[in-house]
């Protein structure tokens, strides 16, 4: 009877432990889904004179440009629903600053575990700044085996004489703090760097509501065509039967895909908006 009773207690004890811990877990999980950012203090001066005033991405493959003026007294901006840059795992984002009232050098920081942190190993992703220009750029590399999601990025300009913020969250003397989103989406191999400015590939009307023309003003023979979404998911794939061809919303949700037309010789991209 000891017996029985000593190993119903230690089931017990067991079962009461598992459950703690897939508790433990699960919360933790829940934390990091949507995780909570250390807010800066104003900075010394309150981003007088000197506050950075632009910031813009290129290279994406889905872009943004912000405009912050006047500077908040806060010296902080949450952008990170509004403001998003969206690229696929091993591809590079270049981000351009402009400073207004006086040079700044910046930080930038990307929460690529989504822990609420910037501070892990790789997270500050580039510095720059101090040229003297009133645009300058940094170009940073979405870790190659970067799951698909949205991190959070953070930007920080301080006066060039004090020198780069000191930490993701500490107080600032002149400068400001931003934060943006970065959407990794699959690899899907196209680029802003295949994406022509030659009007080589023309999809109108655009925004598509119930069905589009693709239009190749160019030769090709023996044409794909196949549409993404911005995660790198392959939504629609078909040959193209001479230069034109007419695209159906079909099961297409409203929202940004890519579309991309590929010959043994070149591709072709552009973005389509279906409303």
């Amino acid at each position: 009877m000891k017996n029985k009773s000593a190993s119903k207690n230690i089931s017990t004890i067991l079962t009461r432990i598992f459950i703690t811990i897939y508790l433990f877990v699960a919360e933790l999980q829940i934390a990091n889904a949507n995780p909570t950012y250390c807010i800066p203090q104003p900075s010394s001066y309150a981003c007088q004179q000197m506050y950075l005033g632009k910031v813009k991405t290129s290279m994406a493959l889905i872009n943004f440009s912000d405009t912050i003026h006047p500077c908040p007294l806060s010296s902080y901006t949450d952008h990170s629903v509004t403001k998003t840059v969206t690229q696929h795992a091993g591809g590079a984002i270049k981000i351009l600053a402009c400073w207004g009232g006086s040079d700044l050098k910046y930080n930038v920081y990307v929460d690529w575990n989504n822990n609420g942190v910037f501070t892990d190993a790789g997270e500050l992703v580039a510095q720059f700044g101090g040229t003297g220009g009133a645009w300058d750029s940094a170009t940073f590399t979405v870790p190659a085996l970067q799951p698909a999601g949205t991190y959070r990025l953070r930007i920080r300009g301080e006066d060039y004489i004090t020198g780069y913020p000191t930490g993701p969250c500490t107080i600032l003397t002149y400068g400001n703090t931003i934060d943006y989103s970065v959407i990794v989406g699959e690899a899907t191999g196209v680029t802003t760097l295949d994406r022509p400015n030659d009007n080589s590939l023309i999809i109108y009307p655009n925004p598509l509501t119930s069905s589009s023309i693709l239009q190749l003003n160019t030769k090709a023979n023996n044409a794909e065509v196949v549409i993404y979404d911005v995660l790198g998911k392959e939504m629609i794939r078909r040959k193209m039967d001479g230069n034109k061809m007419e695209i159906e919303r079909g099961s297409l949700q409203s929202g940004v895909y890519f579309v991309r037309v590929r010959t043994e010789e070149k591709q072709w991209v552009e973005k389509m908006v279906v409303q």
